[in-house]
């Protein structure tokens, strides 16, 4: 037998050993745990709910309880003295209880007296009524002891629902730099997502409305050249009739026009000084100098003001120059 073969049957050897003292480790560990008895936990014993104790009918070890009893004592004698002061002076007492018909008479050297015995209840009264309410225990209900080891859970508080008439989500609404309509949609998005309320919906709905159809009414018509559009566009914006969105979106578009008539107006001049431009293309762009400028001097001219020989004779001119054409 070789000595790899004797290495292997050792090693075998050596590994059933240790299963077996394992096996034998582990059924002792369950032995002993079944010998060992389980230990219960001890029954609480039903304790009695208590009857809780007025305070203002007991007395604690903190000092003496006001109770009702002493507010009712010291009414009473504070009446009593406030009545027996009062009778003397009104000679109440001396007719009705002591029969003097004479009430002018006095009774003697007893009426100080009576004085003085009518002043004791009452300041007895007095005092009573002020320890009544000065003493602990007056008015307050009784506290529920707490349980040691169970410090007292404070409830939080309920999430504050909004009323429904009230409003809310006003940092939820659009941008002011926003055009009217691109306002609304965002304003239905936010109501749908419940982040604004349905008053100020309505309300801010309404207003948008309003912006468009001013905004709507004030943008250049149809039918104006280019420069035009673009002037009345950029004073509408400069009073504020029309929003930042909607200036930055049609301003682009007024000015290509713009250019675009622009650089068609050169060309025209630039074919019409080459030369390569008919008779009836020469006359078209004539024409149409000839109405620019009449157009111009209509709008740089004032209906106030007097006319001018110079622009008189100039317009007239121009008028000879297309009757001939």
């Amino acid at each position: 037998m070789s000595a790899k073969a004797i290495d292997d049957k050792r090693a075998r050897g050596v590994a059933q050993e240790t299963e077996k003292q394992s096996s034998r480790n582990l059924y002792e560990e369950l032995e002993r745990r079944d010998r060992v008895p389980e230990k219960k936990a001890p029954m609480k014993k039903e304790e009695k709910p208590k009857k809780p104790e007025h305070p203002k009918e007991k007395e604690s070890g903190k000092g003496f309880v006001a109770t009702y009893w002493l507010l009712i004592v010291g009414l009473v004698l504070a009446a009593a003295g406030v009545f027996g002061i009062v009778g003397l002076r009104l000679n109440v007492v001396q007719i009705y209880i002591l029969g003097i018909q004479n009430p002018f008479s006095g009774i003697g050297s007893q009426e100080p007296q009576g004085h003085i015995g009518s002043i004791v209840p009452f300041a007895i009264g007095i005092v009573a009524i002020c320890a009544w309410d000065f003493l602990p225990g007056k008015g307050e209900a009784p506290e529920e002891p707490e349980e040691k080891g169970e410090p007292a859970k404070k409830e939080a508080p309920a999430p504050r629902k909004p009323a429904e008439d009230e409003e809310f989500g006003f940092e939820h609404l659009p941008s002011s730099e926003l055009s009217p309509e691109d306002r609304i949609s965002g304003l239905e998005r936010a109501f749908a997502a419940g982040k604004v309320s349905k008053g100020l919906y309505g309300e801010s709905l309404a207003n948008y409305e309003k912006a468009l159809k001013a905004e709507r009414d004030t943008l250049p018509k149809v039918g104006l050249t280019p420069q035009e559009k673009l002037d009345q566009l950029e004073d509408a914006y400069a009073l504020g009739s029309v929003s930042k969105a909607t200036y930055e979106r049609l301003q682009p578009a007024y000015r290509s026009e713009l250019d675009a008539e622009t650089a068609k107006g050169k060309m025209e001049e630039e074919e019409l000084l080459k030369g390569d431009l008919t008779a009836d293309e020469k006359e078209e762009v004539s024409l149409k100098e000839l109405h620019h400028l009449l157009d111009d001097l209509d709008l740089k001219k004032d209906p106030e003001d007097k006319p001018k020989k110079k622009d008189t004779a100039f317009e007239e001119k121009i008028l000879n120059e297309l009757e001939e054409l």
